[in-house]
């Protein structure tokens, strides 16, 4: 029964997930036109940016608020007049269950019951987690993004064993990944922060991270005088790949508080 509650919340999380989205394609259509005036000037400073999307959001402050209390309604994947309705009801009767001799059991309704105690903020998590790609390209980051992500994660065992071929592939999707976070004639620096968020939001500075705990041998470089150049990596190829991911890591940082 209490697996069986746990995923009927899973359901209202989804539920709620379905009816913010499906409201802000409503917001979104209504505002577009004002979006798009106060995004497309790249002469504007990020925090007028800022400033001018919640003018524009303020006029929506209705629907956001019926929004809300559509979404945790507590009639929401209840029957009518349950005696759950309240949430206090619910609590109670999972907090009962902590009294039981089963250990597993006791595990179980404490767990359920934190999830009830904190079911905004654990929605909020879950929503927070949620990507709305309005533009062609950022499907096409993203869709690459997370290729690139799955993939450097797969090669890491034979990076490890200095395997050409996967210095080579690792190369050339970190070097594709950093032309989408470089601005150029064909990316303005607000497309390149949009990018950058997709790709933080992803996570995908992790699997480069983890790339670059592989080791990374030195060799002391004294030279006959005395002076003491810097060491000289003893896996060449292992040092070209590191500085491509260093690269990619820099250029995700530039102008991205």
């Amino acid at each position: 029964v209490l697996d069986l509650t746990w995923k009927l919340f899973d359901v209202r999380s989804n539920s709620r997930i379905t009816m913010a989205v499906n409201e802000w394609e409503q917001i979104y259509d209504r505002v577009n036109t004002k979006l798009v005036q106060a995004w497309g000037d790249e002469t504007t400073a990020p925090g007028a940016v800022e400033e001018g999307f919640r003018a524009i959001m303020k006029a929506e402050t209705a629907s956001l608020e019926q929004l809300e209390d559509r979404m945790f309604s507590p009639e929401l994947f209840l029957p009518e007049h349950s005696q759950f309705g309240e949430a206090k009801h619910l609590e109670d009767a999972v907090f009962n269950l902590g009294d039981a001799t089963s250990d597993d059991l006791t595990a179980r309704a404490f767990r359920l019951l934190f999830r009830v105690k904190m079911d905004r903020a654990f929605f909020v998590k879950e929503l927070r987690q949620v990507q709305l790609l309005v533009f062609p390209e950022a499907v096409q980051v993203f869709q690459e993004s997370e290729l690139s992500m799955k993939r450097l994660i797969e090669l890491k065992a034979r990076l490890a064993q200095n395997h050409e071929g996967a210095v080579r592939e690792a190369m050339g999707l970190v070097e594709s990944l950093t032309s989408h976070v470089v601005v150029s004639d064909k990316l303005s620096q607000m497309l390149v922060h949009k990018h950058q968020t997709i790709m933080l939001n992803q996570g995908l500075e992790g699997a480069i991270v983890s790339v670059l705990q592989l080791p990374l041998v030195r060799r002391s470089n004294d030279r006959d005088d005395g002076i003491k150049d810097a060491d000289e990596a003893e896996n060449d190829s292992r040092r070209k790949l590191f500085q491509v991911l260093y690269s990619f890591l820099k250029c995700m940082a530039k102008d991205n508080r």
